[in-house]
C-alpha cells in the first residue's frame, strides 16, 4: 500500500493522469504532443495499492487476467480521506 509501482508498461502514475485528461485514448502523436501536460499532472497522484495476478496471495489470475492491477487517487482526495473517486489500471505485458 502507498509507495512506488511496480510497472509493467511506464508509471501508472502517467496513466492515471492521461485518464483524468480525457488524452488516454487519443493516437500516439497526441499523447507525445501533451506529454507536458500529463507529467505536470501525474504529479497530483497516489499509488494506493498494486495487485499483481501472480502473487499466490490474491489469487487474482483465476479471473483471467495476467497482469497487475494498480489503484490511485489524487493527493488532495487522499488528504481529504474522499475515496469516491479511485483510479484503476490494469497492465499487462
Amino acid at each position: 500500500m502507498l509507495g512506488h509501482d511496480r510497472s509493467i508498461q511506464s508509471s501508472v502514475v502517467y496513466d492515471f493522469a492521461a485518464n483524468d485528461l480525457g488524452i488516454h485514448e487519443l493516437p500516439s502523436s497526441e499523447y507525445k504532443k501533451r506529454w507536458n501536460e500529463i507529467l505536470e499532472q501525474s504529479k497530483t497522484y497516489e499509488l494506493l495499492l498494486q495487485l499483481d495476478c501472480f502473487d499466490p496471495n490474491t489469487d487474482i489470475k483465476k479471473y483471467g487476467s495476467s497482469g497487475t492491477f494498480y489503484f490511485g487517487l489524487s493527493r488532495t482526495d487522499l488528504k481529504n480521506k474522499k475515496f469516491d473517486d479511485i483510479k484503476m489500471e490494469l497492465q499487462m505485458t
